[in-house]
């Protein structure tokens, strides 16, 4: 990452570094070869339950920072996955925070 730290904001959340591992695992086991992520040392930054999304950052170059809809059914753990989850891919640290900031804004809005 930049030397920015991430604000996070509602609806988005850290997740705990004793999940982490369920969230790569939930990743790895949901997406193909075609997908940018594959085979790839990915850590979640950042996880939003309403759509169950994750924000994925490389651990490798070029860094990719992706945003990624999980699928928790029990199905999708058991069958070699056949289509890609819905991703995002962020270009940058600053698209990220811009992410985080877009859905506080309209997370916040619901209860004006």
């Amino acid at each position: 990452m930049s030397d920015s730290t991430l604000q996070i904001r509602d609806p988005w959340t850290m997740p705990y570094l004793d999940t982490a591992d369920i969230f790569t695992e939930a990743l790895h086991k949901q997406i193909s070869p075609n997908h940018p992520l594959y085979q790839r040392e990915v850590f979640p930054i950042a996880l939003r339950r309403d759509p169950d999304a994750v924000i994925y950052e490389t651990d490798d170059e070029p860094r990719i920072y992706a945003l990624v809809y999980l699928s928790w059914s029990p199905r999708e753990f058991k069958r070699k996955a056949s289509s890609d989850p819905k991703t995002e891919i962020l270009s940058e640290w600053q698209a990220i925070q811009a992410r985080v900031d877009r859905d506080n804004t309209e997370w916040l809005a619901q209860f004006r």
